[in-house]
């Protein structure tokens, strides 16, 4: 019997308390952290008895969506917002499952920071939105330029797209078979002589 406790005890030591991912424990009867391991210490910024018996909203700010959710046995993921001994606040996603340990379920959760992925998610965004409004702009200054412009591609000179005042000088057999994909040194009469 005693021998199943040290090994039980040392099979906790190495799965949580050495473990470099950030893990805590609480109870969900009473929404307290039980224990933390040191990779939470190191990441929160506070002492190991500053975070054992404390609220889990110590941590857990409520503006995150479902941190009311944070101390139940689900084992889907969960994004929050915690806060650190300075003040700061992590964007996390928590994994939180049962633990059973002298005859309670506790849970236990796993924290990952992706404060660094959301902030690159949200720039590549506004990005991806700054680019599309640029193109609108240059489509339409384009397709309401009076001079014909049009985009070729490849070594066949295929058109990707023209605008109207294009269509316009090339009249309706040019314009038809360039829009059926016809390269543009195929078509029945070239509209410009690229060979210059």
């Amino acid at each position: 019997m005693l021998e199943e406790l040290r090994e039980s005890n040392d099979r906790y030591v190495s799965l949580f308390k050495e473990n470099h991912a950030v893990m805590f424990i609480a109870d969900p009867a009473k929404n307290k952290i039980v224990d933390v391991n040191q990779a939470a210490v190191d990441f929160y910024g506070y002492g190991r008895q500053d975070l054992i018996g404390k609220d889990l909203h110590y941590i857990i700010c409520s503006e995150g969506p479902g941190a009311e959710d944070a101390s139940s046995n689900e084992m889907s993921p969960l994004f929050l917002k915690h806060r650190l001994a300075d003040g700061q606040l992590r964007d996390v996603e928590v994994v939180t499952g049962p633990i059973h340990i002298e005859n309670r379920t506790y849970t236990y959760s796993i924290v990952h920071d992706i404060t660094e992925r959301r902030r690159a998610e949200e720039e590549r965004a506004r990005l991806a939105l700054e680019v599309e409004e640029q193109r609108k702009m240059l489509q339409t200054v384009i397709e309401n330029a009076p001079a014909g412009i049009l985009a070729l591609s490849g070594n066949d000179l295929k058109v990707r797209w023209a605008n109207q005042a294009f269509a316009d000088v090339c009249g309706d057999t040019v314009w038809a078979e360039l829009m059926a994909g016809k390269p543009l040194t195929q078509v029945s009469a070239p509209p410009l002589d690229l060979t210059d």
